[in-house]
């Protein structure tokens, strides 16, 4: 087999990736995006490893029952979404298989794995979204999304994961930015001015906070502000961020922000606990189904007069949400500014058994290991890497009962997992939940109960 030829092709399942798994008569396993198992394909061959291949679909010769048609004119070009070609259901299904795979495979290990929680609402539930802009080549300023592994940007005005109001204030920006002629920032040649346009919007609160990320002030956004108030009344305040780095990375953490309009943040609840978010706080973009993870990980805990540690705690909910079982809840958070929520939060709802300290995840544990503070179970809420390795064993060291973690990657997941059991920790069982439909990423909860000695 080499680049280019057409080969006949079964999918067979679903790879991590989000990518159909096939193989050949010899047994070479071929990957193709955007396909579904059941489906029997043509496809051209793009590369060729030892031991597998990528392919794009040619033909489809026969469709899987679990084939629809998708509702977004740029899928397949936009990299946001992997499967609105497929049902709800068939999604979901796939999803559990990944996360089986993972820690069977990674893990080396067989817990109980729980049938995955889903989305009531699939479409229209990020409360997030960051928008890369482009000029055309007839010079108008446009918005959308990257296609996949690259950051061309495919122009797409209505996604079908963000709200409506989303795109309506997206077109008012953009109207504006093509009347006043704002330079738009190239990547490539490191130019320009405006970068990117995230807007956040509260779930409950319906409270909408804008923010604009470019290499310098824009006076004219002054103008833009007032507009954007007049026309959206639950914008609660628009900002700018300076970001002069020659970066992808959307935003810049190390300075002020601007504030043109209103206040630096939005209000919001999460399993009832009110929750101050920034625009560089991290705040899951599925509310509802965040709250379904956080009463797994309460089930978990059992956090009932217990000392709790919360590794990577955020903006502290998940701890502020405990609070009111547990003896004493400890935070541990990197980000300055979350670690400012995190307090913040705590006082507007009146906790007082908590504390969050403002560290590196391994130190910040080395910090209350000195101390003498024990914890009678941790919560661990990493970012897509995974724990760092010290972090596992400052955990060990602790010496919890209980050790729940929250993980938006089963494959890092699985290979703490593997760290975890070799220290001492077995994985009991997982719950996989539905936090980003329609995309190949899928949350879920592990419970690691400790050995008991011999």
């Amino acid at each position: 087999m080499v680049k280019n030829d057409i080969i006949s092709l079964k999918i067979v399942s679903i790879s991590s990736d989000g990518f159909g798994v096939g193989k050949t008569e010899d047994g070479l396993t071929v990957f193709v995006p955007y396909t579904a198992a059941g489906d029997m394909i043509e496809a051209r061959v793009l590369k060729v490893k030892n031991n597998y291949a990528y392919g794009k679909t040619e033909k489809i010769i026969t469709p899987s029952p679990d084939r629809i048609m998708s509702e977004c004119p740029a899928f397949e070009k936009c990299g946001g979404c992997d499967f609105l070609h497929i049902s709800y259901d068939a999604e979901c299904k796939a999803k559990e298989e990944i996360v089986k795979n993972a820690f069977r495979r990674i893990g080396c290990l067989k817990p109980k794995i729980f049938p995955i929680v889903k989305n009531t609402k699939p479409c229209h539930y990020r409360n997030k979204a960051q928008y890369p802009l482009q000029k055309d080549k007839f010079g108008q300023v446009g918005y959308g999304f990257y296609r996949p592994n690259s950051h061309d940007i495919v122009p797409h005005e209505t996604c079908l994961l963000q709200p409506a109001v989303f795109s309506d204030i997206m077109l008012t920006v953009q109207d504006f930015i093509n009347r006043e002629k704002i330079s738009i920032y190239s990547e490539s040649e490191h130019s320009g001015v405006l970068r990117h346009v995230q807007i956040r919007r509260g779930h409950y609160s319906e409270e909408i906070l804008l923010t604009f990320v470019a290499r310098r002030n824009i006076p004219e956004f002054k103008k833009l502000a007032k507009k954007l108030l007049e026309a959206y009344p639950k914008i609660v305040g628009i900002t700018l961020n300076i970001n002069k780095e020659k970066t992808n990375v959307i935003l810049n953490f190390n300075d002020q922000d601007i504030i043109f309009s209103g206040r630096e943040y939005l209000r919001d609840r999460m399993c009832g606990i009110g929750a101050r978010v920034t625009p560089k706080t991290f705040y899951q973009v599925n509310t509802p189904v965040a709250e379904k993870l956080y009463k797994i990980a309460e089930e978990f805990v059992e956090p009932k007069d217990k000392t709790i540690f919360d590794i990577y705690s955020g903006i502290g909910t998940i701890g502020l949400y405990l609070s009111g079982k547990a003896k004493k809840i400890y935070g541990v958070e990197y980000v300055a500014e979350s670690v400012k929520s995190a307090k913040y939060n705590a006082k507007e709802n009146s906790v007082q058994n908590v504390e969050f300290i403002c560290s590196d995840a391994g130190e910040g544990l080395t910090e209350l290991i000195l101390r003498g503070v024990k914890p009678d179970a941790v919560i661990v809420d990493p970012a897509r890497k995974g724990c760092e390795r010290q972090v596992l064993l400052n955990l060990s060291k602790l010496a919890p009962s209980k050790i729940v973690m929250i993980s938006c990657n089963p494959a890092t997941a699985a290979r703490d997992a593997k760290i975890l059991d070799e220290l001492g920790y077995g994985l009991i069982k997982v719950q996989p939940i539905d936090l980003f439909s329609r995309t190949k990423h899928v949350e879920c909860v592990a419970l690691f109960e400790k050995y008991e000695s011999v």
